[in-house]
C-alpha cells in the first residue's frame, strides 16, 4: 500500500530513478486491446480521448490473473 494510490507517486518516481527503467506509451487506437504483466508499474495516460457520453461508449478494462505469485506460494509448491 506504500507505493498505490496518490501518496505513493513520489515514492514511485524516487525507486524508479534508482534502477534502469524504459516507458512505454502504447497510443490510442479504436479496438485495441494491449496485454501487459501488471506486476509492472502502469498508469493510464492524462490525454485519453473522450469517449461519447452512455455506457455503450465506455472504455472496457478486463483483469485477468493467473499463475501463483508471492513466497507463501512458491513455499507450498515445493519452489525453493
Amino acid at each position: 500500500m506504500d507505493y498505490n494510490g496518490p501518496r505513493g507517486i513520489k515514492k514511485v518516481e524516487r525507486l524508479l530513478a534508482e534502477h534502469d527503467h524504459a516507458n512505454v506509451t502504447v497510443a490510442y487506437k479504436q479496438n485495441r486491446a494491449v496485454l501487459f504483466d501488471s506486476h509492472l508499474f502502469h498508469v493510464s495516460g492524462a490525454g485519453l480521448p473522450g469517449f461519447k457520453p452512455g455506457l455503450k461508449n465506455r472504455r472496457i478494462n478486463l483483469t485477468f490473473l493467473f499463475g501463483m505469485k508471492g513466497e507463501k506460494c512458491r513455499t507450498a509448491r515445493g519452489d525453493r
